[in-house]
């Protein structure tokens, strides 16, 4: 991936909500009260109420039961929510490369523009990723856009750093693998890559779901992500 073109890299992530607390709901002594005019004497007051939003065809309150039935006793909490989101690279300092051999760290500046997945340690981070703590993650990949052509074969070992909130690199030696990994960890081995043209990980749901399962987790915390070659290193040019 041209490291001038990084802020084409996304994590896509597919979050499905379960854990926010549905809205507060009356209870079905509230539907079934009295009304207030039936024992009290009240100044007459009318009000018409217009709605066009569909919402009638729901249920006020209850399950659900999906073909018209009896509405039950029990809260309707309304059914999850599939959310999408993308995160972009948005700094130079968010995608490095480190040398297999000496652990030097490349941020680009040199002239060296590109990523060379498999010949290097790769180090990509993704700042303020709005993901709530412990939401269910349905799937999760980053995209790169190929600099070079080719099709030498290669198997890619993808983790994170296991950190609430990970921290910038520097081009300090062994500044990305020496971080503390996740324990989830995915394997990728990249189809043949043709310049110019947009690739994605394998699904990295895993390890996104250990990063915003941690207790220390916040929305807008930052998440890197690395790459190593789990089998003999290949030529440059990989996207």
């Amino acid at each position: 991936m041209k490291r001038l073109l990084s802020k084409l890299a996304l994590l896509a992530v597919g979050a499905l909500i379960l854990n926010w607390a549905p809205p507060a709901m009356a209870n079905m002594a509230t539907y079934s009260a009295e009304p207030v005019f039936i024992s009290k004497s009240v100044p007459p007051n009318v009000m018409i109420i217009l709605d066009n939003s569909g919402s009638m065809n729901f249920n006020a309150y209850g399950s659900y039961p999906g073909n018209g039935g009896t509405v039950n006793d029990e809260p309707f909490e309304g059914e999850g929510r599939s959310m999408v989101h993308s995160f972009p690279v948005i700094a130079n300092s968010d995608d490095m490369e480190e040398a297999l051999a000496g652990g030097s760290v490349r941020d680009g500046s040199g002239g060296d523009n590109d990523l060379d997945l498999g010949d290097s340690i790769i180090g990509i981070r993704f700042q303020n990723v709005q993901i709530p703590q412990g939401v269910t993650i349905t799937s999760a990949s980053i995209g790169f856009i190929a600099d070079e052509n080719g099709s030498a074969a290669s198997t890619l070992t993808i983790d994170a750093q296991a950190v609430d909130s990970a921290p910038a690199m520097s081009t300090t030696s062994t500044n990305i693998s020496g971080r503390t990994g996740t324990t989830a960890q995915v394997t990728w081995s990249p189809q043949a890559w043709t310049s110019g043209d947009p690739y994605s990980t394998d699904d990295i749901s895993t390890i996104v779901q250990e990063l915003v399962n941690r207790a220390g987790w916040n929305s807008g915390n930052a998440m890197l992500f690395r790459t190593k070659s789990s089998a003999a290193p290949t030529a440059t040019g990989r996207p």
